[in-house]
């Protein structure tokens, strides 16, 4: 197995958390996904500091269990890292929250503006993880 690259997963985890930022920005989805929520505009600007400090946890998370599964492959090269990425992001990532869409009552919308960020942060991610491994 590779050794996993520190610098590399924590260089992931902020490129995660800056596509989430401009994804959900007005610029971009932020007005859409904004107007679809179950919750109040009240509600999630009390949330957003504690929603800001979990998803920077999650996107280094995110990074690191990207980050192992290229080292144990051995995955060198930015196509290998692209396989890897889209992989990992139909197989685990989008049947995991496929739930919120069934059960939660998830608007459809804001599901496919989640879904469309994370396979782009999925892609990102692992590129620089197989560059950097």
């Amino acid at each position: 197995m590779q050794e996993i690259n520190i610098i590399a997963v924590v260089a992931a985890g902020i490129v995660n958390y800056a596509i989430g930022a401009l994804w959900y920005s007005p610029v971009l989805f932020g007005k859409t996904w904004m107007s679809v929520q179950l919750r109040s505009r009240d509600q999630l600007q009390k949330d957003m500091n504690k929603a800001m400090g979990i998803g920077g946890i999650a996107a280094l998370l995110t990074a690191g269990g990207i980050a192992y599964v290229i080292a144990l492959a051995g995955v060198s090269t930015i196509m290998e890292g692209l396989q890897v990425g889209a992989l990992l992001w139909l197989l685990l990532f989008v049947p995991t929250v496929l739930y919120s869409l069934a059960y939660e009552g998830q608007h459809k919308k804001a599901f496919l503006i989640m879904i469309s960020y994370q396979f782009v942060a999925f892609l990102l991610m692992a590129s620089i993880l197989a560059l950097w491994a």
